[in-house]
């Protein structure tokens, strides 16, 4: 390829998120496991799944697209150009966005005196009127965790994971987003009554990326 030709050296490339899989399978969180997806809850949302001990990543390379899976039919615009996506709800592009649609119908919420703009509308602002009893602030996190764990029960149900771990600016609110998304998995899916779905956070944080992408490319000249 180009970079190849141009660096002089082996070049390959992967997605962000399934190269964190790999990392947290590799040093982190999902050592111990076989089977289980991990979900960054950033701008956007992004996942990567580990099956049977390796990455899967589909025929297309585009499988488990868990922020593009369809939540709500009809719902809150997402940024691919469909409605309802679970990244239009549980993200930081996506709470911004629904947080200004309440504020552009003249909802009444304290985090509109709590900015300058409409950038400000970030998920630790958020969290923090939420935790100050603002109800639009309650009702987006709130759909945030609902919507995650319908997804979490769907995917459970589809490919029997019952691990998922979490990374992302929005696992660390006062907001409990992990458990919360796990009741509700756990409420909805058939699979997890063989055994409960488990939502924690990944280990190794930023870090899960540059170290994943390290051991496949490790793999890659391997073999």
């Amino acid at each position: 390829g180009f970079l190849r030709q141009r660096l002089g050296l082996s070049v390959f490339l992967a997605n962000d998120v399934n190269v964190a899989a790999i990392g947290e399978k590799w040093l982190g969180a999902g050592k111990e496991l076989d089977d289980f997806a991990l979900l960054t809850l950033g701008t956007g949302l992004g996942s990567g799944l580990i099956v049977g001990g390796s990455p899967f990543w589909g025929g297309t390379g585009f499988a488990a697209e868990l922020g593009h899976l369809v939540v709500q039919p009809d719902g809150a615009p997402c940024v691919c150009g469909d409605k309802g996506c679970l990244e239009a709800y549980c993200s930081a592009g996506g709470l911004r966005a629904r947080a200004m649609s309440f504020k552009a119908s003249g909802e009444s919420s304290i985090m509109w005196d709590m900015i300058d703009d409409d950038e400000g509308l970030t998920p630790q602002l958020i969290d923090l009127a939420a935790s100050r009893g603002d109800a639009v602030a309650i009702g987006l996190l709130s759909d945030a965790a609902r919507y995650l764990g319908i997804a979490i029960a769907a995917l459970a149900d589809l490919v029997g994971i019952r691990t998922v771990l979490l990374g992302g600016r929005m696992v660390n609110m006062r907001f409990d987003i992990s458990s919360a998304a796990q009741d509700e998995a756990n409420r909805r899916s058939i699979c997890a009554r063989a055994g409960r779905i488990s939502v924690s956070r990944c280990e190794l944080g930023d870090k899960a990326g540059s170290i994943g992408a390290a051991r496949y490319a490790m793999a890659c000249l391997n073999g």
